[in-house]
């Protein structure tokens, strides 16, 4: 019976999981859409920096080893707050996305990518633990659902873009510069964005 009635539990926002949604639901959004464009664009990479399937391979696993690297920068939210991190980690990212756009070689793609992927991480793992932190029990596996849900659908999209972004001869290139919209976003939400309960009374323990 506990369980049919713990089922029932409606799904409502109240004003500081209003305020905190948009902009993590943003970062799980590109976060998904950042993993998927490389996979996307390392063909025309390759072509457009002429390298052999070896260099191209290098410059993937270059990339990837950022994932392993967010784990520190992580738990400086541990210590300066999940809020400040996760804004941090999203204006990076962001901007190194742009960045990444006009790369002259790939030396310099890998750099700014290895980078924006241990921001891109943070940006994701702060998020959540905002899920977790500012949901109840009951609620918090449908709030992660939705989380992992917007990452997913950002996944989607840059095979949908790929066309448009193709119309204008920037195939890879015009994927990063969508990459980099978070940097706009930000402004507008930032202000919204609390710091979780969970952090500010654990800050009062201490």
């Amino acid at each position: 019976m506990e369980a049919a009635s713990g089922s029932k539990v409606k799904f409502t926002l109240n004003e500081r999981q209003k305020r905190m949604m948009p902009l993590v639901m943003i970062g799980a959004f590109f976060e998904g859409f950042d993993f998927m464009v490389i996979n996307l664009a390392l063909p025309f990479i390759t072509s457009d920096f002429n390298l052999n399937d070896q260099t191209a391979s290098f410059t993937v696993s270059a990339v990837a080893v950022g994932t392993l690297l967010a784990f520190f920068v992580v738990r400086l939210a541990d210590r300066w707050g999940r809020r400040p991190i996760f804004l941090w980690s999203v204006i990076i990212y962001s901007f190194l996305s742009l960045v990444t756009a006009f790369s002259p070689n790939v030396e310099f793609f890998i750099v700014c990518q290895f980078l924006a992927r241990v921001f891109l991480v943070t940006c994701w793992a702060v998020g959540f633990i905002f899920m977790t932190e500012e949901f109840a029990p009951e609620m918090r596996g449908r709030a992660v659902g939705l989380f992992q849900s917007a990452a997913a659908v950002g996944a989607i999209f840059p095979s949908l873009l790929l066309p448009v972004t193709a119309m204008f001869n920037m195939e890879w290139e015009g994927l990063y510069i969508i990459g980099a919209l978070p940097l706009i976003l930000v402004i507008f939400f930032a202000k919204n964005l609390p710091e979780t309960t969970a952090f500010l009374e654990s800050r009062e323990r201490r």
